[in-house]
């Protein structure tokens, strides 16, 4: 069964007055990341996360993204009996932010915001590439997708001396070696959520195939804001993975799954929109829509 007890909160202060926030962690499923949005964002604001288990009965080896987001409205009801609710995701999340949404909206209650910070929609005549990669794949392929994607938003910041390094004593590209590639970068970043690598391996893999599963039917009174990112660093994955119609909407696709959607841009990549300079950015227009 998928563990229910891994809601964590990120906002340090205990003086808060506003209703939370419950943000969903991308791919690797790990919270720790928004703690530079959480501060930006006031010591006034409550803000929870998820640290995504990766444990799962042998008889249903991936996740559903619809039975993810139940456990997390679950736990969220914990915190917060009533609504409205304030939700939001980045990346992977943002999916299941959308499909908490959709489901607190069926059953009555009022969801007052849906952030979507830069995660394209789960439209399913979009996932052809989606569906060749994940059918064809294995493990080197995926973690080789994970090290472009370390490396694509992050590689400016790590010493050119690792690149250097990496290329004479890693030369052969075995999972093993890749494998020992990124948790230097993640330990050289000081990423405390991505050093469990054998973790984020997993939950990245079944993250992938739960995206490639939601697909989700139109529910129109989901009031979404989607934050783009200006700095386009995925050009490789993007076209391994979506096609371009979707990578070019102004709403990322959205507008087919929700007719009430506004659409904010940030600076920054899909990652540094997430840290110092760019993160200030997104916590002013995040604060505004809370507010």
């Amino acid at each position: 069964m998928i563990a229910t007890d891994h809601i964590r909160k990120i906002s340090q202060s205990s003086y808060h007055s506003k209703p939370p926030l419950f943000c969903v962690p991308g791919l690797f499923g790990s919270p720790y990341y928004f703690t530079q949005l959480s501060i930006h964002l006031g010591i006034e604001q409550p803000f929870y996360s998820w640290q995504q288990a990766n444990s799962w009965e042998s008889s249903f080896p991936f996740y559903r993204l619809e039975i993810l987001a139940s456990q997390y409205v679950s736990s969220l009801k914990k915190i917060q009996p009533q609504p409205p609710y304030y939700l939001a995701g980045h990346s992977f999340g943002g999916l299941v932010a959308f499909e908490m949404a959709r489901q607190l909206s069926i059953s009555g209650e009022k969801v007052a915001l849906v952030a979507i910070l830069d995660t394209t929609a789960p439209i399913a005549s979009q996932k052809a590439n989606l569906t060749k990669f994940i059918n064809s794949a294995n493990n080197l392929d995926y973690l080789n997708l994970i090290k472009e994607m370390f490396e694509s938003d992050f590689g400016e910041l790590v010493p050119t001396h690792f690149y250097q390094k990496r290329d004479s004593i890693h030369a052969v590209t075995s999972f093993e070696s890749i494998f020992a590639q990124i948790r230097e970068f993640s330990l050289l970043l000081n990423f405390r959520e991505v050093i469990q690598m054998e973790r984020i391996f997993s939950v990245f893999k079944n993250n992938m195939q739960s995206m490639l599963n939601y697909t989700p039917l139109k529910i129109t009174q989901i009031p979404l804001v989607l934050y783009r990112a200006d700095e386009k660093t995925y050009e490789k994955l993007n076209h391994t993975l979506f096609l371009n119609r979707l990578i070019n909407s102004s709403t990322y696709g959205w507008n087919e799954l929700t007719d009430n959607i506004k659409v904010c841009q940030t600076p920054g990549n899909h990652s540094t929109m997430l840290t110092s300079p760019y993160v200030q950015t997104l916590a002013n227009l995040l604060r505004s829509q809370l507010n």
